[in-house]
């Protein structure tokens, strides 16, 4: 894993994203949130106007915990 989608993971782990609703994606480049929302093509598609996509982070929030 490269150094930035590392430090945009922790950044995810380490926030709650409340100011998300549930089931929205992230885009994710130097610890800050570059786009969000419903569509998952949208989301790309503004991410790509921002930052290199290869060290971007996207992920769904989820505001329930998973257990194994």
């Amino acid at each position: 894993m490269g150094v930035a989608i590392e430090q945009n993971f922790n950044y995810f782990l380490d926030n709650q994203f409340t100011e998300f609703a549930e089931g929205e994606w992230v885009a994710i480049y130097n610890k800050q949130v570059i786009s969000h929302g419903k569509s998952l093509e949208k989301v790309i598609k503004l991410a790509k106007k921002t930052a290199p996509m290869s060290k971007v982070l996207i992920s769904k929030i989820k505001k329930t915990a998973s257990y194994l």
